[in-house]
């Protein structure tokens, strides 16, 4: 909160501030930053609850998660493609394309809820991982275009660095410590909910000291955990898709050509001669 206020007071009263006020008051500016904290925090999963099935479920190392992961760099590349096709080629309505870079997130939680299970074979997670990055990419390429539509070149790369805090930061941490928050309150409802059924009806099992039981049992709560956790994540995807679905933005379908780089320059100049 200090360095916040520390950082706005600067920007007020300094006479050429690394962020000028006047960015903030670029339209849709602030909706745009919003949707990338929450598209940000919704795919935050994949640092909190995909760790955690990895390797207190299924107990997977690191050699063996590695592979799952560089199949996102091919789900990346497609949906680069798509979204360059979507904007460039076909000349669609670039705002309508996070629809669909919500619904393909939507499609991931979903298939990721049902498919939760000890017995899941790795194969299947390339595949998640090829939808995941393919979402991502939909999404980044469209953030991007979006928030260079919106502003001006001088204010663009202003704008940039608080999009890059959302999108690099902010909007994941807000996700960590939800799912954290989840796995920790969904743990401890699960194991009240079954553990009674267990002193009662296999007692004997803490007699012989079957640890192995214990640690299955255990298992078995985080992964019902998880499957919970998902499942809401997937509410809020889909409920997020249907708002943006019933959005109207009567926006252009044609993108604004980026200016030269001397085209920029004689700018500055003229910029830099009426402030003398």
């Amino acid at each position: 909160i200090i360095t916040a206020l520390v950082a706005v007071g600067r920007m007020i009263s300094i006479r050429h501030p690394y962020i000028e006020p006047e960015m903030w008051k670029y339209r849709n500016y602030g909706k745009l930053l919003l949707l990338i904290t929450i598209t940000e925090a919704l795919l935050a999963t994949e640092y909190v609850l995909e760790e955690i099935f990895h390797k207190s479920v299924l107990h997977y190392n690191i050699v063996t998660v590695a592979p799952i992961y560089l199949w996102t760099v091919v789900g990346v590349i497609i949906g680069c493609s798509f979204a360059y096709i979507w904007m460039k080629v076909m000349h669609y309505n670039f705002v309508k394309l996070i629809t669909v870079g919500i619904a393909v997130l939507a499609l991931y939680m979903t298939i990721y809820y049902f498919l939760i299970s000890s017995q899941i074979n790795i194969e299947k997670f390339y595949i998640l991982a090829v939808i995941r990055g393919c979402s991502y990419g939909i999404l980044s390429s469209t953030f991007f275009t979006c928030l260079e539509e919106l502003m001006t070149f001088r204010h663009f790369f202003q704008g940039l660095s608080i999009f890059n805090m959302l999108h690099m930061f902010i909007g994941g941490v807000i996700g960590s410590a939800l799912y954290s928050f989840g796995v920790r309150y969904f743990m401890a409802d699960n194991f009240e909910r079954y553990s009674n059924n267990i002193n009662h009806s296999f007692a004997f099992f803490y007699k012989d000291g079957n640890q192995q039981f214990m640690n299955r049992f255990m298992t078995d709560m985080q992964m019902i955990s998880l499957k919970s956790i998902y499942g809401f994540v997937a509410y809020a995807c889909i409920a997020l898709f249907l708002v943006l679905l019933l959005h109207n933005t009567p926006i252009r379908n044609t993108l604004k050509l980026i200016p030269s780089w001397q085209k920029v320059g004689k700018s500055i100049k003229r910029f830099v001669k009426q402030q003398k």
